[in-house]
């Protein structure tokens, strides 16, 4: 049943770990983190030591092997030599985790400690971060094997539209990105009218159901709604003719973004559904046992990003 498949997860996991370990030349047992990094399982914790470095950033969950944030728009995740990381100070998240946990209090599994997942510099919302060899090779084989449900909102020109070009309110997209089979399923939360019947923009709620990189924004694209303010992704040009013209959402934008100039763009990740067992103590194996149950994570759009819903509903 569900526990022995968690189980299952658990003891693999530790077997990655320890090979990983072993791999680096790291003989040492699971980390131990110094009491001063100990913080409490939280909710919303207001003072902890990464909002000294990210004032808007959110802690929604901490225990002894994991950290749950919600990332702010515009901060890099680690050093990237060809993107400077303009419109804030210099430090990346990378940075600011050494800076509070070191190197004992976060894993070593990836390149840059304590890094399971990504998400792009522009984007906000919820990201995990392993405190232990263990919890990442446990997250990083609950994402392989979509034990994670993720859900992402986005603010788009125009609304989705069918083969007759009527507007359409939820669907799924399977086309590949990277050259790699992808879907996602869609549906519109909000939508904003234009001038006439037609509607100016649109806030979509995007699950994808795989992690490829740039999946939400590639998907949008071919969707026919591409994200406001993304410098990649356009519409498809197998999408509706006409979705790239410019209305008064995009003029709107445009002069927010003139102010802003720090890479953020309208992408929001807004909730995450994994494994309870994952947020108690993974050194005990009679955990992933006792606990098949998952734990919803969820963030609050920013506050700018609210604000521009604001004056959308108003206009």
């Amino acid at each position: 049943g569900d526990a022995l498949v968690t189980r299952r997860l658990l003891a693999q996991a530790q077997e990655a770990a320890a090979a990983s370990r072993k791999a680096s030349g790291v003989t040492r047992q699971i980390k131990k983190r110094q009491k001063s990094l100990s913080f409490p399982k939280v909710t919303g914790n207001k003072n902890h030591p990464l909002q000294q470095i990210f004032t808007d950033m959110e802690v929604l969950f901490e225990s002894e092997d994991v950290l749950v944030l919600s990332k702010p728009s515009g901060v890099l995740m680690h050093p990237v030599k060809s993107t400077p990381n303009k419109g804030r100070a210099s430090v990346t998240l990378a940075d600011a985790l050494m800076k509070v946990y070191g190197e004992d209090g976060l894993s070593q599994i990836s390149e840059f400690p304590g890094i399971v997942h990504r998400l792009d510099k522009g984007t906000s919302g919820i990201l995990f971060i392993a405190k232990s060899d263990l919890a990442h090779a446990l997250l990083a084989s609950l994402f392989f094997k979509r034990k994670v449900q993720k859900r992402y909102q986005a603010l788009v020109p125009s609304c989705p539209v069918d083969e007759k070009g009527e507007e359409v309110d939820c669907g799924t997209i399977d086309a590949k990105v990277d050259g790699l089979p992808a879907q996602s399923s869609w549906r519109v939360l909000e939508k904003f009218p234009g001038s006439g019947k037609s509607t100016s923009a649109s806030l979509i709620e995007v699950s994808p159901m795989q992690g490829r990189k740039h999946q939400v924004r590639a998907h949008l694209s071919v969707l026919g709604c591409p994200l406001l303010l993304d410098p990649i992704y356009k519409a498809s040009s197998k999408s509706r003719a006409g979705v790239n013209e410019r209305n008064s959402v995009h003029n709107y934008i445009d002069q927010l973004a003139k102010a802003w100039d720090d890479d953020r763009f309208f992408l929001h990740s807004s909730s995450y559904m994994v494994p309870e067992f994952v947020l108690k103590p993974l050194e005990r194996s009679e955990n992933a046992e006792l606990c098949t149950e998952s734990h919803l994570f969820e963030a609050a759009r920013p506050a700018w990003f609210e604000e521009v819903l604001s004056t959308l509903r108003k206009n």
